[in-house]
């Protein structure tokens, strides 16, 4: 996971002298301390899932590229795949919430990963939005989805969808871990077009 990481302020840090932009500069932009910018590009901060969104708005790219590094997966045959636990691409947040890519490099045309909520967590103090239609399953614990101005409480065996396009965050408000099932009809997270 630390390569992941690795790889991803490596594409940031390459982005912003291409471009000839300061720390000091993009940091103003997308409302973060230069300092932390300076960690994520050193491989030193895992991103909150809002600042890997503000450093991918800011480039004008999908987050996805940033996360891409294609030296993580095992070529399997064309027309099927299985994905072993230790083969997953995965994404621990600033939060320490974990995703983690269940499907391979076959074309699904969207995500398909799983989520793991530590207690007292969410994707960030801000709601965001993107292309698409999600799809969630709760596993375990309890979850809020705030679309919107709504909240919804979600429990093991509910599942919710939306569009993506509702500005949206999710919470874990429990002292218990929250572990879900999510789809995302638009490649979001992991899957670069």
């Amino acid at each position: 996971m630390e390569k992941i990481f690795l790889n991803l302020g490596r594409k940031i840090l390459e982005l912003r002298k291409k471009r000839k932009v300061t720390l000091n500069t993009m940091a103003q932009e997308i409302g973060m301390s230069p300092s932390l910018i300076s960690q994520v590009e050193r491989g030193m901060l895992t991103p909150s899932l809002e600042t890997l969104l503000r450093i991918s708005r800011f480039f004008d790219i999908s987050p996805a590229y940033l996360l891409d590094d294609p030296s993580l997966t095992t070529a399997h045959e064309d027309h099927f795949s299985i994905v072993r636990p230790p083969e997953r691409k995965s994404l621990l947040t600033q939060g320490n919430i974990k995703f983690s890519l269940l499907s391979h490099k076959l074309d699904l045309g969207g995500e398909f990963i799983m989520i793991e909520y530590p207690p007292h967590s969410s994707t960030g103090e801000r709601k965001y939005a993107h292309e698409g239609v999600e799809c969630g399953f709760i596993l375990q614990g309890e979850l809020d989805v705030e679309l919107e101005d709504r909240v919804y409480h979600l429990k093991p065996g509910d599942s919710i969808t939306y569009r993506s396009s509702s500005l949206h965050r999710t919470v874990n408000k429990t002292p218990k871990k929250v572990k879900a099932i999510w789809v995302n009809s638009e490649p979001f997270i992991f899957s670069a077009k």
